[in-house]
C-alpha cells in the first residue's frame, strides 16, 4: 500500500491489495436536497460529484452519486474538500 496525505491506496501490481482496498466517500451538504460527494479512486486520485438527494438521510443518500452524480470542477472540489489537497484530482 502507498500513502498519499491521509489516504492509503493499493500498489497497482498487487491484486491482493487492490481487492482489500476500500474507497473513502465523504459528503458536504450544500442544501438538504443537494450533496457534494468526494471519493477516492483506486489509482490514487479523487473525484467530486454533485447529486440531488431526497434529504432524509445524507449518510445513506451519499451513494446516489454513482447513479445520478455530475462531475464537479476541480477548483470547486478542492475548495469544498481541503482534506484531499495532497491527492491528484481525476479528470
Amino acid at each position: 500500500m502507498k500513502t498519499i496525505g491521509p489516504f492509503t491506496f493499493p500498489d497497482q501490481s498487487s491484486r491482493e491489495e487492490a481487492e482489500a482496498w476500500e474507497q473513502t466517500v465523504c459528503y458536504l451538504a450544500l442544501h438538504r436536497t443537494f450533496l457534494l460527494i468526494a471519493t477516492t479512486r483506486i489509482e490514487g486520485k479523487w473525484k467530486c460529484y454533485g447529486t440531488p438527494v431526497p434529504g432524509h438521510s445524507h449518510e445513506r443518500e451519499k451513494l446516489l452519486w454513482k447513479r445520478e452524480g455530475l462531475d464537479v470542477g476541480e477548483a470547486i472540489a478542492r475548495a469544498a474538500f481541503p482534506r484531499f489537497a495532497a491527492i491528484p484530482y481525476a479528470r
